[in-house]
């Protein structure tokens, strides 16, 4: 009976001792997923601070452009930029572009944006849904009817697209279309303004000639005028020729910078263009990317647009960079941001 007792409680202890280096290892392994988490959080919250201060970066670089009424890629604040006298981690990233060298959805005729798809259709791009079908939907959204396009029952908005995500609600924009076209289009456009306006320095060969085949006049002469802004613009790039300023916004300094003859359909295309034409920009698209990386975000995209206000000395305690001191203001804002992966 004696050996049966102890038989029993050497198998109880050994039991025993089996739970509690179970419970042991399982605590282990739960502190050590805890401090894995919290690492990878730490590291995580890192990168979007770093992230945001790039983004405070380009709002220094841009609110530094001493002439705000024209903008070009001349200016410092446009293309791609150096981080490394800002930040420590030199893995990152900058590009500043401008959201008034694109075609605004909201105040863009149908036409404009029809003749915007062709472009690309005609550059190589394949969609779904044909140029038509794709302007005819982003028109009917928001309250136009083109003349174009299949005929629809659709439920529409009738009111304007307040994100350039909300053309995947269009009737039918695919996600495909949408990246295709996206990079072209925005919503953002100059307070108190109406009407399309794009700017003539940023703004890309498809954009412009979207708009000029969209002018009503001769089609031999609009094709004239798209030809000669392509070469201009290869000038511009080479360095051979400067960008527009306020001044060459007139009939006739168009017409001479174009290497354009002064004929009746030219004048009058060259005027109907002034109308779409502006020089200054307000909105600004600033994407930052980490090279290397093993935990999200990589990436982040912000618009920036103009808020108003006054300036303000950016306080010691509000730095969340590292390098030169400088002033912010409060004319832009951050409207939209986006984290990647």
């Amino acid at each position: 009976m004696t050996r049966g007792k102890d038989g029993s409680i050497l198998i109880t202890a050994l039991w025993l001792v089996i739970l509690l280096s179970f419970l042991a290892v399982s605590v282990g392994l739960r502190t050590r997923l805890e401090s894995r988490m919290m690492s990878i959080q730490r590291v995580s919250d890192e990168q979007k601070e770093t992230l945001q201060s790039a983004v405070q970066i380009a709002r220094f670089l841009i609110e530094s452009d001493g002439d705000t009424e024209v903008d070009s890629p001349q200016d410092a604040w446009y293309g791609s930029h150096d981080l490394s006298k800002w930040l420590e981690n030199r893995d990152y990233e900058l590009w500043i572009t401008d959201e008034d060298s694109k075609i605004n959805v909201n105040r863009a005729p149908a036409v404009v944006l029809k003749n915007l798809f062709l472009s690309l259709e005609k550059n190589g791009t394949v969609f779904d849904n044909s140029p038509e079908e794709l302007a005819a939907s982003i028109a009917r959204w928001h309250g136009e009817n083109p003349i174009f396009g299949s005929p629809s029952t659709f439920h529409q908005k009738g009111q304007p697209f307040e994100s350039l995500e909300e053309l995947l609600l269009a009737e039918k924009i695919t996600e495909h279309d949408f990246d295709c076209i996206s990079p072209f289009l925005t919503v953002y456009g100059k307070q108190g303004e109406q009407n399309l306006r794009v700017n003539l320095n940023t703004a890309s060969l498809q954009v412009m000639e979207a708009i000029i085949l969209s002018l009503s006049g001769d089609e031999f002469s609009k094709k004239e005028i798209c030809a000669a802004f392509s070469a201009v613009r290869q000038k511009q790039i080479e360095g051979t020729a400067g960008y527009w300023k306020l001044n060459d916004l007139a009939t006739e300094r168009i017409l001479s910078s174009l290497n354009l003859s002064s004929t009746v359909f030219m004048v009058s295309l060259v005027n109907q263009l002034l109308q779409f034409a502006g020089l200054d920009s307000n909105y600004f698209t600033v994407r930052v990317q980490r090279s290397e990386g093993r935990y999200r975000p990589f990436s982040a995209c912000a618009v920036l647009g103009p808020t108003g206000g006054r300036a303000m000395p950016f306080m010691p305690n509000q730095m969340t960079i590292s390098g030169p001191m400088f002033y912010r203001t409060d004319n832009l804002d951050t409207l939209s941001w986006k984290e990647g992966a």
